[in-house]
């Protein structure tokens, strides 16, 4: 069975407290009285979603940067492999394709001997060659299952969620959410994305804002 996304929850819960706000009627009320009523009901509703709001996330502890940097004290010892690495550049072999078919082994001598290989030493731009490369040899380490590799990828996507959701909810707290905060939404969490925003509870925003607008001049 799904868990349900807390945060698709909270968001869609918003919206029907804001449209209940919005619908909300008392004969007993006078008019300056209702929109008092119906401006605390939406105060309460965005607090709500406000304490339900994730923080926007910290960098990950294990960076990629950290993986790559261990694997390359690790190559250190790799000769017969970066013998290797050589013997398939002198064969015609371009880096890239040589890091696409290696194992991990051989990744890892590759990251060591990175900023000294010919085909950086030589570039225009060495050290945007060596990150082009490193982020190959990270993306073929993932492909091969390494450990550390699949945890950093695996807590990069935890934070782009918890991200988005961060973003999405915040602005939903002022009223409609970008096009673009969508759009990294649904990229980051498709399935909480679909959860939140299928069958999507429409809210009339400018209303809302009126009644808000009003209860202050009152």
């Amino acid at each position: 069975m799904t868990t349900p996304n807390p945060h698709a929850a909270a968001l869609r819960t918003y919206w029907t407290a804001l449209n209940t706000a919005i619908r909300f009627t008392d004969p007993e009320l006078t008019d300056d009285a209702l929109l008092h009523r119906q401006a605390a009901m939406v105060q309460t509703a965005r607090a709500s979603l406000a304490a339900a709001t994730p923080a926007a996330p910290q960098a990950a502890a294990a960076a990629r940067s950290d993986v790559l940097a261990t694997r390359t004290r690790q190559g250190a010892s790799e000769d017969r492999e970066r013998e290797k690495v050589a013997d398939l550049i002198q064969a015609g072999w371009t880096l890239p394709r040589v890091i696409a078919a290696a194992s991990a082994p051989r990744i890892d001598a590759i990251l060591d001997s990175v900023e000294v290989l010919p085909q950086v030493l030589n570039a225009s731009d060495p050290e945007a060659v060596a990150t082009e490369l490193r982020g190959a040899a990270f993306a073929r380490l993932v492909e091969l299952g390494e450990p550390d590799a699949l945890r950093v990828v695996k807590a990069e996507a935890e934070d782009s969620a918890a991200d988005a959701w961060s973003r999405t909810l915040t602005e939903a707290q002022a009223g409609a959410t970008s096009m673009v905060t969508l759009t990294a939404l649904r990229a980051a969490d498709t399935a909480g994305y679909s959860e939140a925003f299928t069958d999507r509870i429409v809210v009339d925003y400018s209303t809302v804002n009126r009644i808000e607008t009003l209860a202050t001049r009152l």
